[in-house]
Parts: C-alpha cells; structure tokens; sequence
C-alpha cells in the first residue's frame, strides 16, 4: 500500500522530464529522510494508527534500500544511450569498495579548496597590510608636504610685508614719468 506513494508517484512524475525521465524519476525515490519525519511526527500526534505507521515506514525502508540499486543500472543505460560508455561502465561496475573511497576522495578535494581559501585569504591579509603600509607612508609624506607648504607660504607672506615695508620707507625717485625706488 504505501509503495505508491513512497515510490510510484516518484518514478511516474519521471515521463514529463524529457530523456533523462526514469534517471531523475528513480533519483527522486532515494529521498526519504524527510518522509521519515513527517511519518513519526503524524504519529506522535496521533494522526495515523500503527498499522498504517508500519506501512508506511516498511514502504520507506523499501524506497530507501532499492531505489539506489536500481537508480544504478537505470544511470548506467541513460548513460551508455548518451554514448558515454567510460562514464556508464564506470556506474555499472561500481563495487562497495570502490564506493568506500569516494568519501576519502571528497575529503581531500574539501581539504584542497579548504587549503586553497585559506592561501588566498592570507595573500589577502598580506596584500592589505602592504596596501595600509603604503597608505600610511603616503599619509606621512602627504603630512610633511602640507608643513611645507604651510611654511612657505608664511616666508612668502613675511617676504611680501618686507618687501612692502620697504617700498613704502624707501624714498623714490622720479626718472621721467616713472617713480623709482632707491635701493
């Protein structure tokens, strides 16, 4: 009874997906672990007698320990139809203690990319504390400049009253139509 909905329903929503339709239809069916939920808490609730619980979850164990027996050998067709027979020879001829090494593959790959972020991140850090470093120099050298300016200006502005003072205590001479100060 409940191998309909836990794994016929699955498979037959397969037929609108295109070629790939039994491959996704069966990848569907392994996917119980949410139904497992659902299933105990209508039960704690109440919502389902023990009968149609042990039904329930027998048609669950069902789905769950053949759909990746067959999703295996209906892979390896769709995939050998496509013309990739190394990749389907590969799902065909797969044993359990080739699979036990798939999770030790993952792990160094995830160990890799972990690595690698890790290498990038501090040739950020590294990159940063030049760049601030920079920043820093620049902001010191920029700081002097601006006192130099500053002091120049001030030379220029004592120079100019100087220069003024002076023109204006020197007696002046006239050259024809043009005064001239006496130095």
């Amino acid at each position: 009874m409940g191998i309909g909905p836990c794994i016929a329903c699955k498979v037959l929503c397969g037929p609108f997906m295109g070629n790939s339709r039994w491959v996704i239809g069966w990848a569907m069916v392994g996917r119980a672990e949410f139904a497992y939920f659902i299933a105990i808490l209508a039960r704690s609730m109440k919502m389902m007698d023990e009968d149609l619980f042990a039904i329930l979850i027998w048609a669950l164990l069902y789905a769950t320990v053949f759909a990746p027996l067959i999703f295996r050998k209906v892979l390896a067709r769709y995939m050998t139809k496509l013309g990739r027979k190394t990749a389907a020879y590969k799902v065909e001829h797969c044993n359990v203690a080739d699979a036990e090494h798939f999770d030790d593959v993952v792990a160094e790959e995830e160990f890799k990319e972990i690595q690698e972020i890790k290498r990038m991140k501090s040739d950020t850090e590294d990159n940063l504390r030049r760049v601030d470093s920079t920043l820093s120099e620049r902001d010191c050298e920029l700081a002097d400049k601006v006192m130099e300016v500053v002091e120049l200006k001030k030379t220029l502005k004592r120079l100019e009253d100087e220069a003024e003072l002076r023109a204006k205590t020197l007696p002046a001479t006239k050259i024809g139509s043009t005064m001239i100060c006496e130095i």
